[in-house]
């Protein structure tokens, strides 16, 4: 659900934050269907904590990964948030993606999901 993928965005940018104190937002654009595909819509979650290091971005999606305990050795959780987002997602048909922020650091996650007719 949007609901439980959006927790666990806001969960990692709150534990990965250097203060713990980060500034989330959260951008919904509304895709129109092209060439026969549905009306998507996407969420950009952009947070200004830490970077990933670029070699391990797509490393986060795996379970059990994590990416901070291999700088410290300590980090809470077992490193089942990203593939728990990543298995609804494709569950649901859609996509998602992460990336460092360009400006800042912090990370840029865009979910992208159908929409479903009521």
């Amino acid at each position: 659900s949007v609901q439980l993928i959006l927790t666990e965005l806001f969960t990692n940018a709150l534990k990965f934050h250097p203060t713990h104190a980060p500034t989330v937002v959260v951008d919904i654009l509304r895709n129109p269907a092209v060439f026969g595909t549905a009306d998507t819509i996407t969420l950009v979650v952009t947070d200004d904590g830490v970077n990933v290091p670029t070699d391990r971005l797509s490393a986060v999606w795996y379970p059990l990964y994590q990416v901070e305990k291999t700088f410290t050795g300590e980090v809470p959780g077992m490193g089942l948030g990203l593939p728990l987002i990543a298995c609804l997602v494709h569950e649901a048909g859609g996509a998602v993606q992460i990336a460092n922020r360009a400006d800042r650091p912090g990370v840029r996650v865009e979910v992208t999901l159908p929409v479903q007719a009521e």
